[in-house]
């Protein structure tokens, strides 16, 4: 990832899905509320929301390279090994796949 000077542009991709932890990473990165038509947040963090369809893994990595992404944000449900090798982790296939480094947020315990 090249350098980024002090005040310049950064696009960062937050990915969250339709579960509470998602909605609350949402509401963290500046992009709640507008389910409630609440005014958006100052213009502190110029935020743009994306709705898409698909295999989340896929999506993701998709889009991290269609925006051009500096960084991809992600949480991750903490699943346990059974169901991680059966399902597989959509955080560890973003953090093999995605074009830019990809920092995984865990749930807290």
């Amino acid at each position: 990832m090249a350098d980024v000077a002090a005040g310049e542009e950064r696009r960062i991709v937050v990915a969250v899905d339709e579960s509470e932890e998602g909605r609350r990473g949402e509401e963290d990165s500046g992009g709640g509320g507008r389910e409630r038509g609440e005014p958006p947040r100052p213009p502190v963090i110029k935020v743009e929301v994306k709705e898409c369809c698909g295999d989340a893994r896929d999506v993701i990595c998709d889009m991290v390279e269609k925006l051009g992404a500096d960084v991809l944000v992600m949480g991750s449900h903490g699943h346990g090994f059974i169901k991680r090798a059966l399902m597989g982790s959509v955080s560890s296939h973003c953090a093999q796949n995605a074009k830019c480094p990809v920092v995984i947020v865990k749930r807290p315990a």
